[in-house]
């Protein structure tokens, strides 16, 4: 298959390697290699996350591990003074954190205990072991508390809870909070570590009978008042709420969740309480869109699980067109958008026929004149309610049922309906646009339709599959391309389009951050849970 390497895109300088002057063959796509994200609309999803509660992640489950990257670099530093050199040099520090984490994981392996980074690994033989990555075959880039996709960027000053400054390279200083995390820390570790394996900077071989000894020490389980103390301190501030700041937002969120569980009197799992907060449960009805403080923060959140639902219809689109060619033959898009129609004049939940966009739009829009009553109807219809569309859409996926195609269309009209109640509210202008053409925003989206709205189904569905889901497609492949990954799943050939990936897509909703947050909730205190049924309630 030829490719056109596009030159000079805007704000991307072109590297020598991949500034040839004509076509030239690429590498076969290769699915493990080719990424989740192949119309480019989830760092909007993600940028809205962080909007909402910024500073964690979906790997940010427990307090310990910010207590164990706080206490490396202030006990590394305190021990390096103790040499009397004075100087702390890189492989130190690298010396260091391989002998603490081996340790740590290690420890809670052996305890059967899961939820932190590096427990795939087996000990490099039998008796006493070296603790260092390379002898455990571990990654520091992927499985080091430090890691981009674990602690470390939760952990640090910079778009973080503010325990670690960066202190050039790849040193850390402990700062704030971090500073009453370690010392806590220190107090256990230093208790419990008998044989004396973290007294200095060198490198050790420690047994497994050593390392399960300091299990107690940092059990992820059981942190300590000192430290779920100081974690809620850098976590929440009731002083906050309602200011702009990442502190502000992420305590705005937390009292959202908070007078949500407040409110129920009694326990709730994860997908209750991401459904009562888009419902607005954290007061009475006629109060959520004006609650001094709260109401912003509220609409936030509505909006990402809009922006989560409008993501998951286009990439479920994806999977329909895929779904078509692989399975069925198809090779033009005139072919897909004729099984198209069949299957919307065939459904009889989702997606209703008619002949033009706007019939379908006036309906949902007369159905949903304002927010009140959109909210109203989420409380009792499935079909409104865009939480429950994207179960449902997932669910389609995964049977590759006919009805995928008419549900992600309603979706898509859903968000679009929702969006322009919106547009006018000054606080949901920057969301509603954020990603704009390029991601295709919430807004763009709902303009896009507006102006696609009067022609037939037929060409609507032809300029749905062709503008947003192909050319959009091959623009995230060709901008995304390095020269090495193919990222193409779909080829235009001869005889027509070409599925060129193993497997029809299969996309899944991108966590937000809410099962991390409250796990962290009632770790540090803020609330209870119930860990045999998985729920959460108020204290």
């Amino acid at each position: 298959m030829l490719f056109v390497r596009i030159a000079g895109l805007k704000g991307e300088p072109m590297s020598s390697d991949l500034a040839t002057l004509g076509p030239c063959f690429v590498r076969p796509y290769r699915p493990d290699k080719g990424g989740v994200d192949f119309l480019g609309l989830r760092q909007v999803n993600l940028d809205m996350m962080s909007n909402c509660l910024p500073g964690i992640n979906n790997v940010t489950w427990y307090i310990r591990p910010f207590s164990m990257v706080s206490w490396i670099y202030w006990k590394f530093y305190q021990l390096t003074e103790q040499t009397g050199s004075g100087k702390a040099t890189e492989r130190d520090l690298r010396v260091w954190k391989e002998k603490v984490e081996t340790l740590f994981t290690w420890s809670h392996d052996i305890k059967g205990i899961t939820g932190i980074p590096g427990l795939s690994f087996e000990p490099p033989g039998p008796g006493a072991v070296p603790l260092d990555f390379a002898s455990w075959k571990r990654n520091a880039a992927n499985t080091s508390l430090m890691a981009a996709v674990q602690y470390g960027p939760a952990a640090k000053t910079i778009d973080g809870l503010g325990f670690l400054f960066p202190a050039g390279r790849s040193f850390f200083q402990t700062v704030g909070e971090g500073i009453a995390l370690a010392e806590a820390l220190d107090r256990s570790v230093t208790r419990r570590d008998r044989s004396s394996l973290l007294k200095d900077l060198r490198p050790i071989r420690a047994t497994a009978k050593q390392a399960d000894g300091m299990y107690d020490a940092w059990s992820i389980l059981e942190p300590s008042k000192p430290e779920r103390d100081a974690f809620r301190r850098a976590f929440f501030n009731e002083a906050a709420i309602g200011d702009s700041k990442a502190l502000g937002r992420r305590s705005t969120t937390i009292q959202l969740i908070l007078d949500v569980l407040a409110r129920s009197r009694g326990k709730l799992d994860v997908a209750a309480i991401r459904t009562e907060l888009f419902l607005g449960h954290f007061t009475v009805k006629r109060s959520r869109l004006e609650t001094p403080n709260l109401t912003t923060a509220w609409l936030r959140w509505f909006i990402l699980q809009l922006r989560q639902a409008q993501r998951l219809a286009m990439e479920g689109l994806l999977s329909w067109f895929e779904v078509r060619l692989a399975d069925y033959g198809d090779r033009d898009t005139d072919a897909i958008v004729g099984q198209t129609l069949r299957v919307v004049k065939d459904s009889k939940r989702a997606f209703r026929f008619e002949r033009t966009p706007r019939i379908v739009l006036t309906r949902l829009q007369r159905l949903l004149p304002t927010l009140q009553n959109a909210l109203d109807e989420a409380e009792t219809e499935a079909h409104l309610n865009p939480l429950r569309l994207m179960e449902k859409i997932e669910e389609m996926v995964e049977s590759r049922s006919e009805e995928l195609a008419p549900y992600c269309l309603h979706t898509l009209f859903y968000c679009a309906a929702i969006s322009l109640l919106l547009q006018d509210r000054t606080g949901s202008k920057s969301d509603l646009r954020h990603g704009s053409a390029d991601r295709v925003s919430l807004a763009f989206w709902a303009d896009t339709l507006l102006n696609w709205c009067d022609v037939e189904m037929k060409d609507f569905l032809r300029l749905l599959f062709e503008n947003l889901i192909l050319s959009q497609h091959f623009a995230v492949a060709a901008r995304r391309f390095d020269g090495q990954t193919q990222r193409l799943r779909i080829s235009i050939e001869e005889e027509g389009l070409e599925f060129l990936a193993d497997n029809p897509f299969v996309p899944t909703v991108t966590q937000d951050r809410l099962r991390t947050a409250l796990s962290l909730m009632s770790d540090c205190g803020l609330i209870g849970s119930d860990q045999s049924e998985q729920k959460y309630f108020s204290i």
